[in-house]
Order: C-alpha cells, then sequence, then structure tokens
C-alpha cells in the first residue's frame, strides 16, 4: 500500500571502510605505501569540509569498526604522523555537530550472506566501537552494501538504534503526487534542509511503524 503522506529525503553519507590490518600491509609494500596517504587524506577531508561550512553542511559519516581499531593503532599513528594527526582527526569528528555519525557491522559484513547467529555480535561491536571512539551511541544503522533484511530489524532495534539506512529502491512514493502549495509534482528526493545539527528525517514507510532513512 502506498501512503500518499510520505515524506522522503535524499541522504547524504559517506562511508569509510578498510579491511583489517589492510592500512599497516599497504604502508609495508613500497609499491602500494602511497595509497596509504591518498586514503587517510580522504578520510580527513569530510570533516574539514563539515567545519568550513558548518553553517549549511549536513551528512553523514559511518565508520566501520575495524577501521577504528586501524586508526587508533599507535604505529599507523606514528608512521603517518608527519602528514595527518590521526587521534585528532576522530576528535574533529567526534566534535563536529553537524555530523551525524551512524553505526555499521563491526567487520562490515554484508549481513543477509552470513548466519543470523551472527548478527547481534556485528551489530553491538559496531555500535559499541562507534561510541568508545566518538562519545556517543550511534542512532541510525548504516548496513554494508545497502544489505538489509527486514529480520534484522529486532538485532538493531535490541541495540539502540532508532533508523536504518535504506536504498532508494525500497522508497515507494507516487509519482503523481502534488505539493498542496504549489499544485507542482513533489520533488521526492530533495535534500533534507539544513536546521540546526543533524537530525534524522523519517520516511514513512505506509503500514510498517518505524521510520527508516533512505539512500537514492
Amino acid at each position: 500500500m502506498i501512503n500518499n503522506n510520505v515524506r522522503a529525503f535524499h541522504f547524504l553519507g559517506f562511508v569509510m571502510h578498510q579491511p583489517e590490518g589492510n592500512l599497516i600491509e599497504l604502508l609495508n609494500n613500497v609499491r602500494e605505501a602511497y595509497q596509504v596517504r591518498q586514503i587517510l587524506l580522504a578520510y580527513q577531508r569530510p570533516v574539514e569540509y563539515a567545519e568550513l561550512y558548518a553553517d549549511v553542511a549536513r551528512f553523514c559519516v559511518c565508520f566501520s569498526g575495524v577501521l577504528l581499531e586501524q586508526l587508533q593503532n599507535p604505529e599507523l599513528i606514528e608512521r603517518v604522523g608527519h602528514y595527518i594527526d590521526l587521534p585528532r582527526m576522530l576528535e574533529r569528528y567526534a566534535a563536529a555537530t553537524n555530523i551525524e555519525l551512524a553505526g555499521t557491522g563491526y567487520y562490515h559484513p554484508l549481513f543477509p550472506l552470513i548466519p543470523e547467529s551472527h548478527w547481534a555480535e556485528q551489530i553491538v561491536r559496531g555500535r559499541d566501537k562507534v561510541t568508545e571512539v566518538f562519545g556517543r551511541p550511534p542512532q541510525v544503522f548504516w548496513p554494508p552494501e545497502m544489505g538489509l533484511s527486514c529480520h534484522m530489524i529486532p538485532e538493531l532495534v535490541d541495540a539502540g538504534y532508532r533508523y536504518v539506512t535504506v536504498d532508494g529502491v525500497h522508497v515507494r512514493v507516487p509519482c503523481a503526487a502534488t505539493r498542496s502549495d504549489t499544485g507542482r509534482a513533489a520533488d521526492w528526493a530533495r535534500p533534507a534542509p539544513p536546521r540546526g545539527p543533524a537530525r534524522p528525517r523519517s520516511v514513512g514507510s505506509g503500514g510498517g511503524s518505524g521510520p527508516c532513512r533512505w539512500r537514492a
């Protein structure tokens, strides 16, 4: 059933992930070491722009738990310290009120393809790592590769999540929907308006009981 009163917003987000031990492995490879600098500076760029455009920039950033472990690795911090201060970068993310920090599976697994018995540990460990590093528990869950199963919802609720990001194909908005104030076709992929610190934007599910977020 389609809900004609649905309000949908485009959700801008950045997902950061590296397989376990990958950054050190790249550093130890003479031919690949240059990639680490590019990767780490790319991880720092979103928070730089969030600070530079604090009056209008509102977006989400998701770090996998296994990546956060690497960014806290003393060896990595020392070896790249001449061009990036990793502890300071994480502090900046924690302090940016216009960035919503999302949680995900600790090892960034494609949930529908792993045993259901592993879901709770992946979800809780990922949540706990984000909370440890940034000082606040994530409210929105970002499933790796948008791989979401409805059977995951009880696990997400138990872990304290209030929202989940889903792909835009899961949001059914009637093409004929119009705005009552203009009579024109509704722009159902409009960006969420910047109103103070980043806050969840809910999308009506047309029959479901909980709000969700979605990505185009």
